[in-house]
C-alpha cells in the first residue's frame, strides 16, 4: 500500500487561509506612498499662476475589492482637466478676446505612470517576500 504523509497540512492551510489578508495589509502601504508621491511631484511639477490647481490637488481613498484599497490622486480645480490634456478649440476671455488651444501640460497622468510602475515594483518585492513566485 502506497500514501502520502504531509507533517504540517493544518498549519499550512491556516497560513494560506489568512494570506490575502496579510498580503492587502502589507500593499495597503505600497499604495499609500505611491499615490502620495504621485500628489507631491504633480504639485511641483505644476505651473503655478493662482495656486487653484495646486491646493486641489488631494489624495482619497475608496475600497477596492476583497477588502483592499484604492487611492485616487485628483485636482479639484475646475480647469484641472484643461491643464493636463488642453483644449482642442479656441479659448475666448470674457471680453470676446480669442487666446487660442490650451496646450496639454501632461503632469498628472506621466506622474502617476511612474509612480504605478514604482508601485509594482513594490508589491512584487512584497509578494516574493512572502515567498510566492510571480511571473510577467
Amino acid at each position: 500500500m502506497t500514501g502520502v504523509r504531509w507533517d504540517g497540512l493544518a498549519a499550512f492551510q491556516r497560513d494560506l487561509h489568512v494570506l490575502p489578508q496579510t498580503l492587502t495589509d502589507e500593499a495597503r502601504p505600497i499604495a499609500r506612498t505611491a499615490a502620495d508621491a504621485t500628489a507631491m511631484a504633480t504639485a511641483t511639477r505644476t505651473v503655478r499662476r493662482s495656486g487653484d490647481l495646486v491646493a486641489g490637488i488631494s489624495v482619497s481613498s475608496r475600497p477596492a475589492g476583497s477588502g483592499g484599497v484604492a487611492y485616487v490622486v485628483r485636482s479639484a480645480a475646475v480647469y484641472a482637466g484643461v491643464y493636463e490634456s488642453g483644449s482642442h478649440g479656441a479659448r475666448m476671455t470674457a471680453a470676446g478676446w480669442n487666446r487660442g488651444p490650451m496646450p496639454a501640460a501632461h503632469v498628472l497622468v506621466p506622474t502617476a505612470m511612474r509612480s504605478r510602475t514604482t508601485m509594482r515594483d513594490a508589491l512584487v518585492g512584497m509578494v516574493r517576500a512572502e515567498g510566492l513566485k510571480v511571473h510577467g
